[in-house]
Formats: structure tokens, C-alpha cells, sequence
């Protein structure tokens, strides 16, 4: 039996549907975590307009391939058609006819799709590798561009790490920011570098995506915060721009 409210959270939430189909293995539990981030790129674009150009093609390539996955589990009890001849939709995997269908025609569709389609997976491996260094670059830069900017006095390389991550609200002077423990540290973005060029290991597309999510989810708090600081500085520089040019 399934409560009201867990039917209603199946209903409206598409990770909800994945962990129901992963829990009662009718989908491929490994392939769980690949349509969720998959899920979040698409919710990025649609409902956000964050669009990530360079993710864009490999993702749409590693989801319709997902997609074939899922159909190859499919397994009805039983297949029939009552028309004649059948619809060009599925003449072109079956040769036409009518009648019982053969009961692996989602497992030949799912075959033939791919084929047709094509997945590059060094293409893909390269693309996704590419757009995740490309987003620490941007971590990178937008810490410099803290510590070149902000306007505090004897600020030293990694201070700027420090500052974005602690609680500015208190007002603590820099001793106290430098003497507390933070999530995130140089270290951190050595590791990420790390396995960003493991992926280059990596021969199975779906691991290959858990993988890039697991890295992106792993920089992602860290990111907003660098990208939320950046902006905060960037205001501050205009506006005394702005008050040096007697706006």
C-alpha cells in the first residue's frame, strides 16, 4: 500500500518517480542519480533560463540514451496489435506485419535508436570534463578577483577563500576570519581537479555522468558562494566608480 501523500510527492515530483521504479527495480537503480542530475540540468534551463551551453549536447545525448535504457527493462506480459499494417512508427522496427509482436521489440528498438542516433563517448567524456575545469577556472578567478578588489588591507592568497565563506553579518576582524575552520579549501580544489581527469578512466557513460554529478554537487555550495561574493564586490567597485564620476 502506498499513502496518499507519498502518491501525491510520485505525481508531482520526478526524482519522487525515479526512487519509486529504482526501489521496486522495474529501473535500473545505477541509473537513478544519472536522470535526477540529468532532471536538475533540464529544471537549469526551463524554469531558470541557465542555460549551460557546453553541457548541453552531451547531456541530451547521455538522457536519450537513458531513456533506451529504460525501455530495454520494459517487459509487458504480453504485446499485440489489431491494426493493418502497422503505423510507420513501428513498421520501421519490425519490418511491418500485424499481429502478436515479438516480445523483445522494445529491447530492438532501444538497440536500433542507439545505432541510429549514435553516442560519442569520448565526445562526451571530453565535453563534460572540459565544461566542469572550465567552472573552477571561474571559482579560480572569482577569488582573485575578491582579493584584488575588495579593499582590505594586507589580505594574503587564500584570505579570500576564508572571507566568502564566513558570516560577514558579525563583523570579525581578519585575525578572526583567518582562525576559523571553512568547508572548502585550497585542497578541496586540487581534489576536484583530481577527478575531473579521472573521468578520463571512465568507459561506462552512466558512471561517467554519476561521476560528474558527484563532482559537481561536490563544488556546487562553494560556487554560488565565490559567485555571490564576486557580485557583492563588482556592486561595491561600480558604485565608487560611480560616486568618483560624481553620479
Amino acid at each position: 500500500m502506498i499513502s496518499k501523500s507519498k502518491l501525491r510527492d510520485i505525481d508531482r515530483n520526478f526524482d519522487a518517480k525515479v526512487a519509486f521504479l529504482a526501489d521496486r527495480k522495474v529501473l535500473d537503480p545505477a541509473l537513478g542519480p544519472v536522470l535526477e542530475k540529468l532532471h536538475e540540468c533540464r529544471n537549469e534551463m526551463y524554469h531558470r533560463d541557465k542555460l549551460r551551453r557546453e553541457v548541453l549536447q552531451p547531456a541530451t545525448l547521455i538522457y536519450f540514451d537513458s531513456a533506451c535504457t529504460a525501455l530495454e527493462a520494459y517487459k509487458p506480459p504480453m504485446m499485440a496489435f489489431t491494426g493493418n499494417p502497422l503505423g510507420p512508427e513501428l513498421s520501421r522496427f519490425t519490418g511491418g506485419g500485424s499481429g502478436f509482436l515479438k516480445m523483445d521489440l522494445p529491447q530492438r528498438i532501444a538497440a536500433q535508436l542507439r545505432c541510429e542516433v549514435g553516442l560519442d563517448l569520448p565526445q562526451v567524456r571530453s565535453a563534460l570534463s572540459l565544461y566542469l575545469i572550465a567552472r573552477l577556472d571561474e571559482i579560480t578567478d572569482g577569488i582573485t578577483f575578491v582579493e584584488d578588489n575588495l579593499g582590505v588591507p594586507h589580505l594574503v592568497r587564500g584570505d579570500a577563500m576564508r572571507l566568502v565563506q564566513a558570516n560577514l553579518a558579525a563583523n570579525p576582524t581578519l585575525e578572526q576570519v583567518r582562525g576559523k575552520k571553512y568547508p572548502y579549501s585550497k585542497a578541496d580544489m586540487e581534489q576536484w581537479r583530481s577527478r575531473i581527469s579521472a573521468l578520463e578512466s571512465i568507459t561506462d557513460k552512466h558512471e561517467l555522468v554519476r561521476e560528474y554529478a558527484a563532482i559537481e554537487d561536490a563544488f556546487k555550495p562553494f560556487e554560488e558562494l565565490v559567485e555571490k561574493a564576486v557580485m557583492a564586490v563588482d556592486r561595491e567597485v561600480q558604485l565608487q566608480i560611480d560616486i568618483a564620476r560624481g553620479k
